[in-house]
């Protein structure tokens, strides 16, 4: 995710592969690999606000966060990870859909 001072990057197939191999396949200084884990977080009408605790700790402590372009730059801004951006917007299920598929 970038910090929040940065904007979040576009996303394509390849980067977001490339992205989470390098997070799937850290090790870290002990040597012991991590145990990657998906969660899924519904943002809701966009005020972070109104999110869960679990759902605001979740977005605190994921190394990546994939955002579509529906959730909201005040939510964005919590996540202190890296975030892409997927090409998902109103009108465009197909190809948001394909893109999916790719990853």
């Amino acid at each position: 995710m970038v910090s929040n001072n940065n904007a979040p990057e576009a996303v394509t197939a390849h980067k977001l592969e490339s992205d989470l191999d390098k997070l799937l396949l850290a090790v870290p200084r002990g040597g012991k690999r991590r145990r990657a884990e998906v969660t899924l977080v519904g943002a809701g009408p966009g005020d972070p606000e109104l999110l869960t605790i679990a759902a605001y700790r979740v977005l605190q402590e994921a190394d990546l966060v994939i955002a579509d372009v529906l959730v909201s730059d005040d939510i964005i801004a919590l996540c202190r990870g890296k975030v892409v951006r997927s090409k998902k917007s109103k009108g465009s299920a197909h190809s948001a859909q394909d893109e999916l598929n790719e990853w």
